[in-house]
């Protein structure tokens, strides 16, 4: 009789056991039907690994419209085919949410805070569209925009404010990224830029009307609701500007008009002690970054009007001392003014505010093993044509 078990040859063994693998493999990882599709995308994106996430740049143009890029493979901005969009009045500060759906932009030019603050919602291949604009400060002139890092509360500055009475307004982040306002509170003279610790239990503004650097930072506790209660103020240098916080939570720094940078430790409960000394940078240095590392703190320093000495960078060491990195100062476009830095620590990118009608308007480099910089194959890029790129944001 003859037998119905056919012999296998060693392929046909082979394929059957690569079906059988791969069956289970799809059993045990399921396809999301609801996951993105990134075809379309460059196949890497921040120094990362093919195939990875791309990550989306936007930069606002004081003219009235926001610049939307993807980061491709060098790190290089890839203009968004949209273009340029439609912004509010002279639109500065630029804050993505952690979560990356949403774009905040402060309208500076705003009159009396209407429509004080623009929202967007970032779409696949880094499209905007616009959620609406929310009302800020009577004093005017919003500026710096602060997000919890439970992306529930979002903060901004009235800048216009000389005595500080309702320097900052508060909201709450609701379903689809429109803000309900929690209401408006004292600062100092004239704040500026504000950051909160990534705990997310305390919150910072710098008040640039305090010449002489008394009341230079004002500091809050954030509670459950959201609403900031104040904790004291702090003396700073003068005039400060430029804010930035270590990811550890452990130090914060502060640019002063006079060209440099002090550091304060940030305590257990949110009151500051003053580092030892202060580190000079160019001059009027304005916007700062921190790698995501912790290991490297970037200065803008806007009075460099042809660029030159536009870009300082220290190394972040123990104790929190600033030590200049080989090379700094760093050469970018005329008046250079904010700084973003992609979420692996490859790329920074600097909006340089003395732009032209947008020409050379963003400076990009690639960051070493030692913080230094080199500029990115392409730098400086065009920005919108509405010209002077002011803020800087980057999806996470």
């Amino acid at each position: 009789m003859r037998s119905l078990i056919r012999p296998i040859g060693a392929l046909s063994l082979a394929s059957a056991v690569l079906s059988l693998l791969s069956a289970c493999w799809n059993f045990a990882n399921p396809v999301d039907p609801d996951a993105p599709d990134y075809q379309g995308y460059p196949s890497t994106t921040s120094g990362g690994t093919p195939g990875s996430v791309p990550h989306d740049l936007y930069v606002t143009n004081l003219g009235g419209s926001l610049s939307s890029y993807t980061i491709g493979l060098a790190g290089q901005p890839i203009p968004v085919s949209s273009g340029a969009l439609n912004a509010g009045p002279d639109p500065v500060g630029a804050t993505i949410g952690p979560n990356g759906s949403y774009l905040y932009v402060a309208n500076y030019g705003s009159s009396a805070g209407a429509s004080g603050l623009s929202a967007y919602s970032i779409g696949p291949g880094g499209a905007l569209t616009t959620i609406g604009s929310f009302t800020t400060g009577s004093a005017g002139s919003p500026n710096g925009i602060a997000i919890s890092p439970n992306g529930a509360y979002l903060y901004v500055t009235n800048s216009a404010d000389s005595t500080g009475a309702g320097g900052l307004s508060a909201y709450s982040i609701g379903s689809g990224g429109a803000l309900a306002s929690i209401g408006t509170y004292a600062t100092d003279n004239n704040p500026a830029l504000a950051a909160i610790s990534p705990n997310g239990a305390y919150l910072y503004v710098t008040n640039s009307g305090e010449g002489e650097g008394t009341g230079g930072l004002s500091a809050f506790s954030i509670g459950s609701g959201g609403a900031p209660t104040s904790i004291g103020s702090f003396t700073t240098g003068p005039s400060p500007y430029g804010i930035a916080i270590t990811p550890s939570g452990d130090y914060l720094y502060v640019t002063s008009s006079t060209g440099a940078v002090s550091g304060f430790s940030i305590e257990a409960d949110g009151a500051l002690a003053a580092l030892s000394g202060s580190v000079a940078t160019g001059s009027s240095p304005e916007g700062m970054a921190i790698s995501p590392n912790g290991g490297y703190l970037y200065v803008a320093n806007y009075g460099s009007s042809n660029g030159t000495g536009g870009l300082s960078a220290f190394s972040i060491g123990s104790g929190g001392a600033l030590t200049p990195v080989p090379g700094s100062p760093f050469t970018t476009g005329a008046q250079p003014s904010v700084i973003a830095i992609s979420p692996d620590g490859s790329y920074l990118y600097v909006t340089n505010s003395g732009s032209a009608a947008g020409a050379a308007g963003l400076s990009a480099y690639s960051i070493g093993s030692g913080g230094a910089l080199t500029p990115v194959p392409g730098s400086p890029f065009t920005t919108g044509s509405a010209g002077g790129p002011s803020g800087a944001a980057v999806t996470p």
